[in-house]
């Protein structure tokens, strides 16, 4: 597992990758109750979430209890 400053664990970029959704779901599944917050850490100034085995596991578990969303929607080529 990697490390963030001195505290072992994932970021929450890092955790959404692996689970293969977007970093903001795993955050509104924390501030819609669904997943109990995770330990915060500051370095360098920045706060960061840090995810140890046990929440990845509960993440992943409640990522198969619920249904998909829709499709996010195909961008439209700019015109340059």
């Amino acid at each position: 597992m990697p490390t963030v400053g001195r505290t072992r664990g994932c970021t929450t970029a890092q955790v959404a990758r692996e689970l293969g959704v977007h970093k903001r779901t795993l955050l509104r599944w924390i501030e819609d109750g669904r997943l109990k917050d995770v330990k915060r850490v500051t370095f360098q100034g920045v706060y960061w979430r840090i995810w140890t085995a046990a929440d990845i596991a509960r993440a992943r578990r409640l990522k198969e209890t619920l249904k998909p969303g829709p499709a996010p929607k195909a961008r439209r080529p700019s015109k340059s």
